[in-house]
């Protein structure tokens, strides 16, 4: 057997010109299959090996014909998902630190003092999660766009789906994967139209907003392409080295059906964002940090003492699923009724310590800012939002079951008879209780990830205790609200009401001739119990009249 590594010197491994000249000169003669045999079992090829996946680079593979056929050969193709697959066992926890790194907020955007952030700052994505070999997350930034380059920008973000269309792509090797993606930049003419078909799936899925002050985007991509879609962020001249880690969700598909990327104010805040204000930044708490001060100010503290103020910026839908112990939920409609509705009641309490959250982060991050920049003095928001927190809690809560599990492993190993056993057993770590209750609401296909098991919301139409949110089947009603499996039968996936339950029965055909206007309005869309009532009324009414008649 050829041991390659007294042949290949690390240098070379890790140059250019690893998989040309690398066969030309030190395998002239060797056939092709045991070639790549060699080189999978060399521990120093093997970070490199999902180079040969793409077809394309076979013109480096002089007078092989196996590399130069229209289809990898199977074994190729095997070895490449052995050596680079994600180990679907492995979650990573949520590590404050990395985050802290990368600010939010940047008041210089100048390409010539930037630096890219490395192609690893995401961390691996949490592919055991996933339903489909898609991971949803989000990220936000703010930092100064110029106007004129908004649309240029929006045009190159949409062309991302083209390159990473690309199985090559496939969790390569960093430093491949920077040569490829330059290669396939300078080489293949991404043209983005409206009017051509969408292949279906896309490799990337979401929205992305794009303003003058910033970005902010909630997408779904393939697991095994992150470094790819980190890739494509660093090589842009407006986002390199400003978009932090991308903020994993709790639960794993993929959440959207496109890809949008729009041009429009990053949050409706009711007033124009700069970043002058936005620089007056809340104080960010990590996970944690955030945990460790409510557990201290709600559980432990003394009966003189007031509950901390703890405000919930998400809508009245959001918190209706899940929320924080103590947290105070206004009853408003929007972001910027909410904003009015903290300035009012916490007027006279500007030096007081505020604590807010929402769910990614961005809605705190402009509401800290615009509070400060108004007198107010303590303002702390939660990094990360409900998500950050619930995969912190979550990987807290693993870790103390592995550690007892050990512990109980161990005592029973190494001795005999239960009394020390069941000594082992009332040893154990008491499970770390999370601060959120229920589910945390997403603006998605999921409408909703598990953070707790706790169901504290109740089926719209029966009063039955469930936390599944829906839209009404018929489209034009489009009506968000829970519903229980049992109602969900019982109506069909509608809202109920005789309309909605006729418009089902009708072809997409019908249903486009007829240009049906929306049944609601936004407030109502947001509360549906306001809807049900007046459905409720709708079928009395026409009962009355079946009556009569």
């Amino acid at each position: 057997m050829l041991h390659t590594s007294n042949y290949i010197p690390r240098a070379v491994v890790s140059s250019k010109y690893t998989a040309g000249r690398l066969f030309q000169s030190v395998f002239p003669t060797t056939g092709t299959k045991h070639v790549i045999s060699i080189l999978y079992k060399t521990t120093k090829l093997q970070p490199h090996f999902s180079f040969f996946r793409e077809r394309r680079y076979a013109g480096y593979i002089r007078g092989t014909r196996n590399f130069q056929a229209k289809s990898k050969p199977s074994f190729i193709r095997n070895y490449c998902s052995e050596t680079h697959s994600i180990n679907p066992s492995f979650q990573e926890p949520y590590n404050a630190d990395k985050y802290k790194k990368y600010p939010y907020v940047h008041l210089d955007n100048n390409p010539a003092t930037k630096t890219k952030y490395d192609l690893d700052i995401d961390g691996v994505p949490p592919a055991s999660a996933s339903k489909d070999g898609y991971v949803t997350a989000s990220f936000y930034a703010f930092m100064p766009i110029d106007s004129s380059e908004l649309e240029n920008l929006r045009m190159e973000i949409l062309g991302w789906t083209e390159y990473l269309e690309d199985p090559a792509l496939e969790t390569m090797d960093p430093e491949l994967l920077s040569e490829y993606m330059q290669n396939l930049k300078e080489t293949k003419k991404v043209v983005v139209s409206f009017s051509k078909p969408i292949k279906y799936p896309q490799a990337l899925t979401g929205r992305i907003y794009i303003s003058d002050s910033g970005v902010n985007a909630q997408v779904s991509f393939m697991a095994t392409k992150f470094r790819a879609v980190r890739w494509l962020i660093e090589n842009n001249k407006i986002l390199s080295g400003r978009i932090p880690p991308f903020n994993y969700g709790l639960s794993h598909n993929r959440a959207f059906k496109k890809f949008h990327v729009r041009v429009r104010q990053l949050v409706a805040a009711g007033q124009e964002l700069n970043l002058d204000t936005i620089s007056k930044q809340p104080t960010y708490l990590s996970p944690e940090e955030w945990h460790n001060e409510l557990d201290e100010k709600i559980n432990n503290k003394s009966l003189s003492q007031e509950d901390p103020i703890l405000i919930d910026m998400r809508n009245i839908y959001e918190f209706e699923v899940g929320k924080f112990k103590s947290a105070e939920c206004p009853d408003v409609d929007t972001f910027r009724e909410e904003m009015d509705y903290v300035r009012e009641k916490y007027k006279e309490k500007k030096s007081s310590e505020i604590y807010m959250y929402c769910t990614g982060g961005i809605r705190c991050t402009v509401a800290g800012a615009i509070l400060k920049s108004e007198g107010f003095e303590n303002i702390k928001t939660l990094r990360g939002g409900v998500i950050a927190y619930g995969r912190w809690i979550k990987g807290e809560q693993n870790l103390q079951e592995n550690n007892n599990t050990q512990q109980i492993s161990a005592s029973t190993t190494e001795t005999e008879g239960l009394n020390e056993t069941a000594n082992s057993l009332g040893n154990k770590q008491l499970k770390k209780e999370s601060l959120f209750i229920g589910k945390n609401f997403t603006f998605d296909k999921r409408l909703g990830e598990p953070v707790t098991e706790d169901i504290i919301s109740r089926c719209h139409q029966c009063n039955s205790p469930s936390d599944t949110y829906t839209n009404c089947a018929n489209k034009s009603c489009n009506l968000l609200f829970i519903q229980c499996p049992s109602c969900k039968e019982k109506h069909k996936g509608t809202c109920g009401s005789s309309h909605c339950l006729t418009q089902i029965e009708k072809t997409e055909e019908q249903l486009r001739n007829e240009r049906n206007p929306s049944v609601w309005d936004y407030r109502i869309r947001i509360r549906p119990r306001i809807a049900f009532d007046i459905i409720k009324e709708k079928e009395q009414e026409e009962n009355v009249v079946k009556v009569e008649h």
